[in-house]
């Protein structure tokens, strides 16, 4: 099924906000197999959404909306459906009674800017929101099934959720094959599964997804005709011939999510030292439910003395060889080991920038150590890029370096 989706609302075009919807809701359709054509990003103008509204219906064959459909004035997108089914706005009782018992249940004093929410396009289906104030709308345009949803985005994962679910479903016929791949460049990993893909008909995909020092590569088959069958479990296998050496997992999840299962199966712990970094390494292990089994915990150590005194740096390996180093991450990585205490212990020292470089140790220089009972190994890394980027880097190089020995260790 081939998508399109609109986000409404000038917050989203004057940047003060982030449009996180889109991007949940494309990864979500991917993964039922449906291929999202296009994104639109418009603003809170009535005249804009009727547009926009009547020239994606003609080419997709759904349509999301998200925004617009708040209290305020500046709240469009209910005017603009009315104008293009020409109908006017009529109170749901239902959605009305929703609003008054969330009001209620939180003890706060109910307005009419509220309850005004409760008014829909009489042309319109409600989608009760029982998360929210706003309903969710469905109709038709041009015979194209239209969904208009909420821009909280709690909000609209429910009833998005629940649309996925009982109307728009998988697409028939698709399955995907998972890897993350780490330690080889796009290019490469392009070049070396080129012969691949040249033999690819319409019936079968390749898409590579990079985002700092990780490919997430997904072999995808859109219907279940032998050939196509044979066709797919041909191409897994050569595709792990030519790249094995670089997966890192062969299903769809996290590289900390890989870690973390890792760990529970082999019943094992793993606390973070972390400097430059910040506590992210530690962030991307316990946003998996159930960290507490494989995370008892980290160490924020950005000074040099906390280095010491919580990790049991030596400073004189600091005075030596400076805070970013090979000897002082080996030293954090034991340390965390028994200052918390777990089984394995990774550590990062780094210059993320912007400023803190030097000639012999540039921003982007990163060492990272993982220590275990059996031994510790380090590795020094040179990213490049902003803060942001060097950091979210170091992150993934650490997840992925603790895997590696977990996996390894007996």
């Amino acid at each position: 099924m081939k998508i399109v989706l609109i986000s409404i609302g000038d917050e989203l075009l004057s940047g003060r906000t982030v449009n996180t919807n889109a991007s949940w809701q494309g990864r979500e359709l991917s993964n039922a197999g449906h291929q999202v054509v296009e994104v639109l990003t418009i603003g809170d103008d009535r005249s804009r959404i009727v547009q926009n509204l009547t020239e994606a219906s003609l080419r997709a064959d759904a349509l999301f909306t998200t925004g617009g459909l708040g209290p305020t004035d500046d709240d469009k997108t209910t005017a603009a459906i009315c104008e293009l089914l020409g109908c006017e706005m009529v109170l749901n009782k239902e959605q009305q009674k929703l609003i008054v018992e969330r009001f209620n249940s939180v003890g706060r004093q109910l307005n009419e800017r509220s309850l005004k929410q409760a008014y829909v396009p009489e042309a319109c289906e409600v989608i009760l929101n029982r998360w929210g104030t706003a309903p969710g709308l469905r109709f038709r345009l041009n015979n194209t099934p239209i969904y208009v949803l909420p821009g909280v985005p709690f909000e609209m994962r429910e009833l998005f959720n629940i649309i996925l679910r009982d109307e728009i479903g998988s697409a028939d016929g698709f399955h995907e094959q998972v890897w993350l791949i780490q330690g080889l460049p796009e290019s490469v990993l392009a070049e070396r599964l080129e012969p691949i893909e040249g033999s690819f008909s319409d019936n079968l995909s390749l898409a590579y997804l990079p985002s700092e020092g990780v490919i997430r590569l997904r072999l995808i088959r859109y219907n279940e005709r032998e050939e196509t069958l044979g066709a797919f479990d041909r191409a897994a296998g050569e595709i792990v011939q030519r790249a094995g050496e670089w997966i890192v997992s062969d299903r769809n999840e996290s590289l900390a999510s890989a870690l973390a299962r890792v760990l529970v199966e082999r019943k094992a712990t793993i606390a973070t030292a972390e400097s430059c970094t910040g506590g992210l390494i530690g962030g991307a292990l316990t946003e998996i439910p159930g960290s507490s089994r494989y995370y008892p915990g980290g160490i924020i150590s950005y000074a040099n003395e906390v280095k010491s005194s919580a990790l049991h740096v030596n400073s004189a390996t600091i005075e030596q060889f400076g805070a970013v180093s090979e000897e002082t991450a080996r030293e954090m990585a034991a340390g965390i080991r028994l200052a918390i205490p777990a089984d394995y212990g990774v550590a990062v020292t780094g210059i993320a920038g912007p400023d803190g470089g030097t000639a012999e140790k540039p921003v982007g220089t990163v060492w990272i150590a993982v220590a275990s009972s059996t031994g510790i190994e380090a590795r020094l890394h040179s990213f490049r890029g902003e803060r942001d980027v060097i950091r979210n880097y170091a992150v993934n190089a650490a997840l992925g370096m603790a895997l590696k020995m977990v996996r390894a260790s007996k």
